[in-house]
Order: C-alpha cells, then sequence, then structure tokens
C-alpha cells in the first residue's frame, strides 16, 4: 500500500502541475486515489505539441543543429565549457522524448498495473493478520528459495569456468605463449592509460584552477588521487610475480651452495647464474619494453610528475581561459 508520504507527493503533483498544465497520458486522480489513462488525441493534443513540437524539434533539434555546424566549420565559435553544456542539454531532452513516448505505448499497463497491486495490498489488509501472515511467510520463502537456487547456479558455474582456465592452462602447450604475448599487450595499455589519464588530470588540476567552475575543478583532484590509488593497489599486485621468481631463484643458490661435489656445484651455479627472474612483460608482439619489478611504481610516479611537469608548462598562460571562453 503506498505510504503517506507517496500520497502526499502525488497529491502535490496533481494540484500543482494537472491542474495548471495540460493533460498528459497518466493522470491522477485524487478522490479514488488511482492513476487512470488517457488515450484520446483530442485531449493530449497540447501535450503531443509540447512533447514533440516545441521540446523535440524547437528545443533539441536546435542543440543538435548548433553542436553540427560547430563540427563542420573551421573556425570555432563557441566555447569549449558551452559545447558541453549543449550536450548536456540535448541529451536530457532526448531522455525527456524517450520518457513521453514509453509513457504514449505503456501507460495504459502501467496505471493498470499499479492500480491492481494497490488494491491486492488493500484486499490483503482487510482480511485478518493470520491470512497476511501466511501471505508474507509464502512470499519469504519464495524469495529464499529463488535466491538460494541463484547462489547455488552462481557457484556451480563459476567453479566451471575455474576448472576450464586450470585445465586450459595445462593442457595449452603452444597457446600459452599466445596468451601471454595477449597479456603483454593489455599490460601496455594499461601502463600507457595510466600515464596519459595520470599526466592530463594532474595538468588539469593544476591549470583549470580557477578557470572552470569549482563543481566541475573538483573532479580533476578527486580522480587525479583515485589514479593514483588504482596505481598503488595493481603494481604490487604484477610485481608479486618478479619477487617470487628472485624467491625462487635464491632458494635455489642456497641448495646450490650445499651441494657436497664441488665439480656439480660449479656446473650448476654456472647454470643458475645464467636464469635471470622472470616477471610481467610491458610490450608489444616480440618488443619486451621492460619487466614489472619492485622499483617499477616509484618510477612510473616519476614519469608520471615529470611529464605533467613537461605538459603544465607547455600550456600558455590564459590559454585555457580563452578556450572556455571565462
Amino acid at each position: 500500500m503506498p505510504s503517506p508520504e507517496l500520497l502526499k507527493a502525488l497529491h502535490i503533483y496533481s494540484t500543482c502541475f494537472q491542474k495548471h498544465l495540460e493533460i498528459a497520458p497518466i493522470m491522477w486522480n485524487i478522490s479514488t486515489k488511482r492513476f487512470y489513462y488517457v488515450s484520446s488525441l483530442s485531449q493530449l493534443s497540447e501535450w503531443v505539441w509540447n512533447m514533440f513540437g516545441l521540446l523535440a524539434f524547437s528545443g533539441v533539434g536546435s542543440v543538435v543543429f548548433v553542436l553540427l555546424r560547430e563540427l563542420v566549420v573551421e573556425t570555432k565559435t563557441i566555447p569549449l565549457f558551452n559545447v558541453l553544456g549543449l550536450v548536456l542539454m540535448g541529451i536530457v531532452g532526448l531522455t525527456m522524448i524517450g520518457i513521453a513516448i514509453a509513457v504514449m505505448i505503456y501507460g495504459r499497463e502501467f496505471a493498470h498495473g499499479w492500480n491492481e497491486v494497490h488494491r491486492m495490498e488493500e484486499q490483503l489488509c482487510t482480511r485478518d493478520n493470520l491470512s497476511l501472515q501466511i501471505f508474507n511467510f509464502g512470499t519469504t520463502l519464495l524469495r529464499t528459495f529463488l535466491i538460494f537456487i541463484e547462489i547455488l547456479e552462481g557457484l556451480r558455474h563459476l567453479t566451471l569456468v575455474l576448472v576450464m582456465f586450470a585445465s586450459a592452462l595445462h593442457t595449452g602447450g603452444a597457446n600459452l605463449q599466445r596468451l601471454l604475448d595477449i597479456d603483454e599487450a593489455c599490460t601496455t595499455v594499461l601502463f600507457a592509460f595510466g600515464l596519459f589519464a595520470g599526466v592530463l588530470i594532474n595538468a588539469g588540476s593544476i591549470k583549470l584552477m580557477s578557470v572552470v567552475p569549482f563543481w566541475l575543478y573538483v573532479m580533476f583532484p578527486s580522480v587525479a588521487v583515485i589514479i593514483v590509488l588504482v596505481i598503488s593497489v595493481m603494481l604490487p599486485q604484477a610485481q608479486r610475480v618478479n619477487d617470487m621468481s628472485t624467491s625462487i631463484l635464491e632458494r635455489w643458490n642456497m641448495k646450490v651452495m650445499q651441494e657436497p661435489d664441488a665439480m656439480k656445484r660449479r656446473y650448476l651455479r654456472r647454470k643458475l647464474k645464467a636464469l635471470t627472474p622472470s616477471g610481467l612483460q610491458v610490450g608489444i608482439h616480440e618488443v619486451r619494453f621492460f619487466t614489472i619489478k619492485r622499483s617499477t611504481k616509484a618510477a612510473f610516479y616519476v614519469r608520471i610528475l615529470d611529464n605533467t611537469i613537461n605538459l603544465s608548462l607547455a600550456i600558455p598562460p590564459g590559454a585555457l581561459n580563452k578556450q572556455f571562453g571565462i
């Protein structure tokens, strides 16, 4: 049953909007506390004209025309900040038009469904408490059963995926090298995106202060902090491969030093010196740029800071003020 707050909100909506504006497809009846659907086009003519005539053509149409003209012409006349505002206005207008279309198509079903649910709740409330408790207990059991089945199915499929993945790693053979190549490419993309986003956001935090509105400027230092946290969390996970490989080589070296046979010990030491610690590679195809080590995170931070300073110095003073029209 609708709460008193919801009924009060619908009452305010009816007295403030329905009473003074045109008739819409879905209307609220204060006396019966029900929705009703208006299907007559003669009654909805004013609403249709406002939504699909004024809003669609005059509002969204003019915004789209201005944006398309700005993209076509060579000399840009609209500041970038105003273009962003026009894009947001167009998105809001298209959303309103989509809601209007949905109301026209599914308004009757919505009103009927809402009224039926309201009627069923009223019938349950008029019965004795025992029937209501039995109904609530039955629905609780049904929800518990459905959730339990969904969890079991999810765990079963997750286990199947893990087994298939382990089997693929075990029997992949030559295909494993292809997976490693893909892994290197993905790692390269992540590093490039982190470097580009970090430099751009940090430079924006420095140069856009007092240039854009405060509510928009807050996004830049917030995202900069998030980027630093993501790097701090992800890079240690990647460098664990190199740490574990180094630890294994050290243990092997200790085992070799305990070998009593001198000739065999020298042979094993030469073989062991030829081994290098493994690690996740950053590269493209056969070209490896570097291996992720414990020192990679500090070097990556230094690279972001260095490029941020270079980009900040490369932007002329006042250039962003002219670009944003402020």
